[in-house]
């Protein structure tokens, strides 16, 4: 879909019905795309449930809400590595690195209040999850325009 976008967006006159760049048009679709996007994957996440009531029921809940999310995360991403600026991008590098270590840091320093309980890696795994999520949310606010 991305490509199929991109490609239309080659031609780079300015549309005179309305004004816009074919550029700015891309990346209005690509907006609307990934709040499709993230909407579908908010649902598929609040539908999961758990196999059972035990910890290592909720942590396979968790971990499979984690691999929406970060799936998620991957694509908005790649995509971004193919609409920003290379400047724009080693920012982004940069602030995708500074957030990998903070979700890390927050994840553990939350697991870390059940140390050596059943709950320690379910929170671990939850807090992931939730910083994975918001994270999603960020990039298209901040860089999908």
């Amino acid at each position: 879909v991305l490509m199929g976008i991109l490609l239309a967006g080659c031609n780079t006159q300015q549309d005179v019905a309305t004004g816009e760049s074919p550029n700015n048009e891309i990346e209005q679709n690509l907006k609307g795309i990934y709040d499709e996007k993230l909407k579908m994957a908010k649902q598929q996440a609040e539908a999961l449930q758990a196999e059972d009531d035990t910890t290592i029921g909720l942590r396979k809940m968790e971990s499979d809400r984690l691999n929406i999310w970060d799936k998620l995360l991957n694509e908005i991403y790649d995509d971004l590595k193919e609409i920003l600026s290379e400047d724009d991008m080693d920012v982004l590098r940069t602030e995708q690195r500074d957030w990998i270590n903070e979700r890390d840091s927050q994840a553990l320093a939350a697991s870390l209040e059940y140390e050596g309980g059943t709950m320690e890696p379910l929170v671990y795994i939850a807090v992931l999850a939730n910083v994975t999520e918001q994270r999603c949310y960020e990039l298209v606010e901040n860089y999908v325009k």
